[in-house]
């Protein structure tokens, strides 16, 4: 069964799944469904790029926005195909990049697209947005400062000291086994939080959104 879904994706791609919907003679729907069934019957591909990366720095947040403006796009999309397609990229995230967070259907749909075009020879615009080494330089911080923002972003949502499966939960590179790793227990890494931030933690108030903190 179709439905609409509403993807953001650069400017430059919608220009070229546009121009090459005319070209075929085909709808954007329909190039795109027969895309995901092929990835479905033909599923040795690999990701093109992290797509269920995230930002933990709401500074980095906002100097991405800047540097890659999304637009948001209408598509109808088989919603059987494409959860199919979401639980095959799903695994691959965590095969290729160790990530468990969730892959959803706008980043399928923006991913497929992706692959559309440049398996029909486009030249891709914009390519730092697809390359996984210019974002994990530009927009990603180092262990202990990354640790730090994910905890800033849980701690105002709850108002308090996160648990070790509230910690996972939210996902991203900083996985809590690799918190353990650095710091020995989930524990030390609540310890090493306290300290830096121990002039933040009073009266259970929420950290506020501070550039000076989160980067």
């Amino acid at each position: 069964m179709k439905k609409e879904l509403i993807t953001r994706v650069l400017p430059s791609l919608w220009i070229q799944v546009q121009e090459h919907s005319e070209r075929a003679n085909e709808t954007i729907s329909k190039l795109l469904d027969t895309y995901l069934t092929l990835l479905l019957e033909e599923p040795n591909w690999i990701l093109p790029f992290e797509i269920n990366r995230r930002i933990t720095s709401y500074h980095l947040k906002e100097k991405f926005s800047k540097d890659f403006p999304l637009v948001r796009r209408s598509v109808m999309v088989d919603y059987g195909l494409l959860a199919d397609v979401a639980r095959l990229a799903q695994k691959k995230a965590k095969d290729q990049y160790m990530n468990s967070s969730e892959v959803n259907f706008p980043s399928v749909v923006r991913m497929s697209l992706y692959m559309l075009i440049r398996s029909e020879g486009y030249d891709i615009k914009e390519s730092n947005f697809y390359s996984d080494a210019y974002f994990s330089k530009n927009y990603t911080l180092d262990s202990e400062e990354g640790f730090l923002a994910k905890m800033d972003v849980l701690y105002h949502k709850y108002k308090r000291i996160p648990t070790a499966r509230e910690y996972a939960q939210l996902g991203g590179s900083i996985s809590l086994s690799y918190i353990k790793g650095k710091f020995g227990s989930y524990k030390q890494s609540i310890d090493f939080y306290r300290e830096k931030r121990s002039g933040l933690l009073l009266d259970n108030l929420s950290i506020p959104y501070n550039k000076k903190i989160t980067t």
